[in-house]
């Protein structure tokens, strides 16, 4: 998305259609000049990616950049039949699809400086591997750690908010539109994340894990609050950050963590009412903040995580879980 207007369209006249509550987002669809054609391409394939927002960027010159990533998702998981990390390219179970680590390999080199912000309009993307992979191609990172309805993002809403300079000053009421939306007519999670502070939540995780090693093996993973609630494809990818954090210091989380949380999770919220009872949230445990756990397990599933965890995705180097793989391993 460029700051400032789409195509013809200043930024005016896009708030005032936005303002209308008459105003679906599928009114914005073909309001655009066609600027280029692509031949048939998998659209999440690295290099196709590179090109097109490369060529976007190029069209529409601007100071600073946000994007908006909507498909299905599936966190930081590797992509396998059944699952999807982001960008679905064919059908619902297809295999061409991005993963994280290569998303942000894309964004960094296409944009140097950083993109003002990725909103992901897609499921389970809320979660502390896929925001670390992102500390390096963009300042805020909007996601659920849930599933997102089918609805998506009320961007009649919250579009102007989008393309305000200082978007820092409306990640809340972004945030918040979207509950709002979802409360008493369907279900959701949803946080805003300052990036910047990544890699300070990675050397906090990573100072408790190893002051706590030996009580790793004494957390257990289903007294935790875990998002993979749509599917038992997924259960498991995702457990609450404090919550584990509280578990493993016997109740009650360092302050340095805590205080290292409050930078990074900038705004997050939860609907209280959900109409499908599957994706309830526990308000008592409940951080804005997922983490994967990893295992000992043997299944299919889990063996595959851990080793796709512990081969590509950065955050199990920097927080700890590469340095006691012989607890939780064994």
């Amino acid at each position: 998305m460029v700051r400032g207007g789409i195509n013809s369209l200043s930024k005016g006249t896009i708030d005032a259609m936005m303002a209308d509550k008459n105003t679906s987002i599928y009114d914005l669809i073909g309001i655009g000049n066609i600027r280029k054609k692509y031949p048939p391409q998998t659209s999440t394939e690295k290099t196709v990616m590179q090109t097109v927002i490369g060529d976007m960027m190029s069209a529409y010159p601007s100071e600073s950049y946000g994007i908006i990533f909507g498909s299905h998702g599936s966190g930081w998981l590797p992509t396998i039949t059944g699952t999807r990390s982001i960008g679905q390219d064919g059908g619902r179970y297809s295999s061409d699809t991005a993963l994280i680590p290569e998303l942000a390999e894309v964004l960094r080199t296409v944009n140097p400086q950083k993109f003002d912000f990725v909103l992901f309009d897609a499921c389970m993307m809320g979660c502390a591997e896929v925001y670390y992979e992102l500390k390096d191609a963009a300042r805020y990172c909007i996601a659920s750690v849930l599933d997102i309805p089918a609805a998506g993002f009320p961007y009649a809403s919250v579009m102007p908010y989008l393309y305000e300079n200082a978007i820092k000053d409306y990640l809340g009421p972004i945030c918040k539109d979207y509950i709002d939306y979802y409360n008493y007519n369907g279900w959701g999670t949803i946080s805003a994340v300052d990036c910047n502070q990544m890699e300070g939540l990675a050397e906090a995780v990573r100072s408790v894990i190893l002051s706590n090693q030996d009580s790793l093996k004494n957390v257990d993973t289903a007294d935790l609050q875990q998002y993979g609630k749509g599917s038992s494809n997924f259960k498991g990818y995702a457990y609450d950050m404090l919550q584990f954090i509280e578990k493993l210091c016997g109740g009650m989380a360092p302050d340095d963590f805590t205080q290292q949380l409050k930078k990074t999770v900038v705004y997050t919220g939860y609907t209280h009412d959900p109409t499908s009872s599957l994706y309830r949230i526990d308000g008592d445990n409940y951080s804005g903040m997922g983490m994967y756990i990893p295992n000992s397990f043997t299944t299919p599933k889990y063996l595959l995580w851990n080793n796709y965890f512990k081969s590509s995705i950065a955050w199990y180097h920097a927080s700890g879980w590469a340095e006691t793989e012989s607890i939780w391993g064994n």
